[in-house]
């Protein structure tokens, strides 16, 4: 319930967009949610403060349908300048989540790609040159860097996710044969890691 306060100010903050999209919460795999929210506040504030925390965690559990603006103002005293772009990533986050048959952002799911995909890099056979590395690594950079028309914004996690979702998934094993990482596998690991 907002103050005379809190509606005044609702009425006088200019709001993003997608702000006016309502998310489902019962669409959204919440711990998944709640992990990339405590990731987040903890990275902004450079501490764990789980007053914070739960307060963010309450407001987007408190109904099915959460109000962002609301939330906007509400975080404003604890997060101050990052309040506005914290809540447009989360935002962004959620009606991602709200279209995946998981449950979990596209967005997400892009960086568990990328982690996954530089893991079986560094698992690549020893005999393997560096020379042979590094143009592994460079072949899918260039060609990550030439499709995804990326510009590097304040929220580096959202880049990465952006960037990795144009990087080229099959990694050479040259041992036997490609190992694809799909997105069902990365869902797999982010749902579980979550949970």
């Amino acid at each position: 319930m907002a103050t005379g306060v809190d509606a005044k100010l609702l009425k006088s903050t200019k709001f993003p967009p997608e702000f006016n999209q309502k998310v489902d919460m019962q669409k959204v795999n919440l711990q998944v949610m709640k992990k990339w929210i405590a990731s987040r506040v903890t990275e902004i504030l450079s501490n764990e403060d789980d007053v914070v925390i739960e307060l963010i965690f309450n407001l987007i559990e408190g109904g099915r349908y959460p109000d962002i603006k609301s939330l906007q103002i509400q975080l404003t005293g604890f997060l101050d300048k990052d309040t506005p772009s914290f809540c447009k990533d989360l935002w962004k986050l959620l009606l991602s989540a709200q279209t995946s048959p998981q449950g979990v952002p596209k967005e997400l799911l892009e960086a568990k790609k990328l982690e996954l995909i530089q893991e079986k890099l560094i698992k690549l056979p020893k005999r393997l040159d560096n020379d042979a590395m590094i143009l592994i690594g460079e072949t899918a950079v260039e060609e990550a860097e030439e499709v995804a028309e990326v510009t590097r914004g304040a929220d580096a996690a959202m880049t990465e996710a952006a960037w990795a979702a144009e990087v080229a998934l099959v990694v050479v094993d040259l041992v036997h044969h490609p190992a694809i990482v799909t997105s069902e596998t990365a869902g797999t690991v982010v749902a579980r890691e979550a949970g």
